[in-house]
């Protein structure tokens, strides 16, 4: 990301810029980066600590919410950073999207754009794929 965001600068300095969509799992060393270098953040994210470690473990099967939301909190901060969520709905939590609203405010999220989870695709001898 680095290198690539270097090389645009070097070819377009003052029209560039930069949107990054990320699952927000890093450390404090590239969230720095992240605020200095890029101009819309989306993190995906899908609601309060339930919902988000059911939906979204980290490889190990642990819970993923506490680094996300210090990420969204931390780039809240950030004045020159547009921060948004991309949030996926499933069927148990379809008709909690009040409550996922607000759970995005009260961490200073004013962008949210939701995408409902897709059935699984079956093939011509009824297989999920």
């Amino acid at each position: 990301m680095e290198q690539i965001t270097d090389y645009a600068r070097q070819k377009s300095p003052d029209k560039l810029t930069i949107e990054l969509q990320t699952n927000g799992m890093f450390a404090d060393k590239i969230a720095h980066w992240i605020a200095e270098n890029v101009d819309i953040l989306w993190v995906s994210c899908d609601g309060p600590p339930e919902i988000q470690n059911r939906q979204r473990p980290t490889c190990g099967e642990g819970d993923s919410s506490a680094v996300v939301e210090k990420n969204l909190k931390y780039f809240n901060s950030i004045p020159n950073i547009q921060v948004g969520v991309r949030s996926t709905l499933t069927v148990p939590v379809i008709k909690r999207q009040r409550e996922l609203v607000n759970y995005f405010a009260s961490l200073g999220i004013k962008y949210v754009n939701v995408h409902p989870a897709c059935d699984p695709v079956e093939d011509k001898d009824n297989k999920a794929q």
